[in-house]
Formats: C-alpha cells, structure tokens, sequence
C-alpha cells in the first residue's frame, strides 16, 4: 500500500467550496460535519424528527474546530438559516436539524451545481430534497 492509498482511505473532512465562499471556511467545516453526523444518524434510524445530537468535545474531534470556531459557525449557519438547534434532556444538549431548502437556495444563488452552471429557468424546478442525495 502506498501513501496515496492510506491518505484516501478516510480522514477528511467534507467542505463544500460554494459553502465556503458564503460563509466563511470554519462555517463550511462545520456545515459539513453537521452533514455527515446526520447522514449517519439516518442510516442507524436514529433521527427524531429530522433532529440529531451531537456533542461540542465530538465537533472538535471530527472537524478540527475550537469551541470559539464552532460558535461562530453555529452562528453564521443560524443566520442564514441552514440549521435549526433545539436543547433538550437533563444536560441541556444540543440536537441539530439541517435545513436542505435553504441549503440549495444558497447551492442554486451561486449558479454551481456540482460544478455545473445551471440556468435561472431550472432553478425554480430543484427540489430540495433531491439535491441531498
């Protein structure tokens, strides 16, 4: 196995440049753990109404952000509305709710798709629920 092979084999960090470009890195950073975290709480059916936990010392871990970082990002991304947070439970934690609408809103105002220009007439057809998947 060459280093090429253990670098690919996992490790990173997911980070949407249009994201970046809207809101800044450590937001982009952090969207994209928030992303992955709720991709596999889906997957184990552990989702609450479209909610997930996840812990500060856990976000620090997996996107490499401080407590200062995090903060900032949770706020930008309240801002624009791309996540939701209600506290619950005995230690007041923090569950997250991605908002996939307003996420292709900002996907969709920057005309990039997945690196494709996509005209002002097909943006009003995206579903976005599709652009998730």
């Amino acid at each position: 196995m060459d280093i090429l092979e253990l670098l690919t084999k996992g490790g990173y960090i997911i980070f949407n440049k249009i994201v970046a470009e809207e809101l800044g890195k450590e937001a982009a950073i952090f969207f994209g753990e928030l992303c992955a975290e709720s991709v596999y709480w889906t997957v184990q059916d552990k989702m609450e109404e479209d909610y997930f936990f996840s812990t500060r010392s856990n976000l620090k871990k997996q996107a490499k952000l401080s407590r200062y970082e995090q903060e900032q990002a949770k706020q930008k991304l309240l801002t624009y509305g791309l996540i939701e947070i209600k506290r619950e439970g005995l230690y007041n934690k923090n569950y997250y709710k991605i908002k996939v609408d307003k996420m292709a809103e900002i996907l969709l105002k920057t005309d990039k798709v997945l690196g494709k220009k996509v005209s002002r007439s097909k943006t009003s057809q995206v579903d976005g629920q599709k652009l998730a998947r």
